[in-house]
């Protein structure tokens, strides 16, 4: 860093050709070994920085303010701007406001400024040539009066003057327009007068301000060097683009003093010591944002508070259980469960099949489930009972219960099935009477038949002619209203089988 001098050096003739304040290159160097000279010259650069990247310009506002605000107020407006800008350092904010040490961490601030605002770019864009203006700009006169601000009290007063407003500003807009519009006709009657004549290749006639220049000769020195102060501040600003790398190397090392100066502070006093300075400045917040603030912050003292327990319970269990149990038994476990889970699911998975019905009419039968016998039943030991959660012993009572209920479903539809089945089957009691008395008229039939010699021709007639006569002496008035049932028919084919 053989030319960190001539870099310092074009700093500060950069800042200068910029508004601010002539500051000397040494001024850096002492700031670097934290020398109380350069403190008061870095605060002022820094408030006129400041001014710059809040207002675009150092004008004469911000000279003035310079000799007029004190010490302190001028200490504590930079502090607030630089806190607005996000430049939080608890060192800065502590610097005593009586402008008495603090010169190495001003020029850390410096340097963060002019990384962080880009300040050298906006410098560029500020640079424009005094003849890139088509129109010439006069003073105005300063013996122009300026509007009284009037402010009545009363409320129709107040009305009348806003009323009065209005009007001045439509005819203020007016004669802007009106002012607009001879400026666009005399403009152009200029370029008409000076077509053919130019003083740059990119355009076939004068400008206003040329013509302006042309007839006031005295103009052209102070344009000249405008140009010239305008050519030099680009210059500067090109050179520094190329050097400034050097500029930035050098802050490194400033930052490294620091560093090891704090660290042998802090071995030399110990943690525990307070070393903060006297003086301080409360980061001052708007009223809203600091409510929200301490709003959150309340949230979130209370949810510490409230989960501040149960956090370290669970800590605790998961470090017993952590050290009771191994990862191969972890492993072993969750293998067991997994094939339990994969059985289980075969079994919800298995198909129903309908109980084949044994009356000629067809019947839906409720649907049976048939359970497969576990191959390999899993259990797991009270030492890895805790592993089951309590989400899966709620799903395996919900799948018990609903087994319990389809069972008990399927027991009431057999009941219902056997009480029927029983209501169709006729009373075999009644039937065996019924048999036995058929069976004894066949019999008197065929003995009377045989005794007689009647022939097997005749044997129809006579037959109906007994069976006529056994009808209407033989069987009794329930036996119709039995035949005439129709779940009785069986067992009257049956009979008639036999007749």
């Amino acid at each position: 860093m053989a030319n960190i001098r001539e870099t310092i050096e074009l700093l500060t003739r950069v800042l200068k050709d910029n508004g601010t304040r002539k500051i000397k290159a040494e001024v850096f160097r002492l700031a670097k070994f934290d020398n109380e000279a350069a403190v008061e010259p870095l605060w002022i650069m820094l408030f006129e920085l400041t001014y710059f990247c809040k207002f675009h310009i150092i004008d004469d506002v911000c000279v003035k303010a310079v000799t007029e605000l004190s010490t302190n107020e001028l200490v504590i407006y930079v502090k607030k701007e630089m806190q607005k800008t996000g430049f939080y350092s608890r060192d800065f904010a502590s610097l005593p406001n009586d402008m008495t040490k603090g010169a190495r961490e001003l020029l850390l601030a410096f340097g963060w400024l002019v990384c962080k605002e880009n300040i050298m770019d906006k410098f560029m864009e500020n640079c424009s040539s005094p003849v890139a203006d088509d129109l010439y700009t006069a003073k105005d006169d300063e013996g122009t009066p300026r509007p009284v601000s009037h402010n009545p009290a009363h409320p129709a007063d107040k009305v009348k003057y806003l009323l009065w407003l209005n009007g001045k500003l439509r005819m203020t807009l007016r004669n802007l327009f009106a002012m607009q519009k001879q400026n666009a006709v005399l403009t152009h009657k200029v370029h008409e007068s000076t077509y053919g004549t130019s003083l740059s290749p990119d355009m076939k006639h004068l400008s206003a301000l040329e013509v302006y220049m042309l007839r006031h000769p005295e103009l052209l020195k102070k344009n000249l060097q405008l140009l010239e102060k305008d050519n030099e501040r680009l210059r500067n600003l090109l050179v520094w683009k190329e050097v400034e790398d050097t500029f930035w190397r050098w802050m490194e090392s400033v930052l490294d003093i620091k560093l090891q100066e704090s660290s042998k502070l802090a071995e030399a006093v110990g943690f525990n010591q307070d070393t903060s300075c006297t003086s301080s400045v409360t980061y001052e917040l708007l009223d809203e944002p600091a409510a929200v603030l301490q709003e959150s912050h309340n949230k979130l003292r209370d949810a510490i508070y409230k989960y501040e327990s149960i956090i370290g319970n669970l800590e605790n269990l998961w470090a017993i259980k952590s050290s009771e149990v191994s990862q191969e038994d972890l492993d072993k476990v969750l293998a067991s469960i997994e094939l339990e889970i994969s059985i289980q699911e075969q079994h919800f998975k298995k198909q129903v099949t309908p109980v084949p019905s044994s009356s000629t009419t067809t019947r839906p039968v409720p649907p049976t489930l048939s359970y497969v016998k576990n191959p390999m039943p899993v259990k797991l030991t009270n030492r890895y009972q805790p592993m089951v959660t309590s989400d899966k012993i709620r799903d395996i009572q919900g799948e018990i219960h609903s087994l319990k209920s389809l069972v008990d479903k399927l027991e009431g539809e057999i009941q219902k099935e056997r009480r029927k089945r029983a209501t169709n089957v006729p009373d075999l009691q009644h039937v065996s009477t019924i048999l036995c008395t058929c069976m004894s008229s066949l019999y008197i039939l065929l003995k009377k038949t045989y005794a007689t010699g009647t022939t097997v021709q005749n044997l129809d007639d006579d037959v109906l002619k007994q069976f006529d006569e056994w009808c209407a002496d033989q069987v009794a008035k329930q036996f119709y209203e039995w035949c005439a049932d129709q779940q009785n028919v069986p067992v009257f084919r049956l009979w008639f089988l036999i007749i």
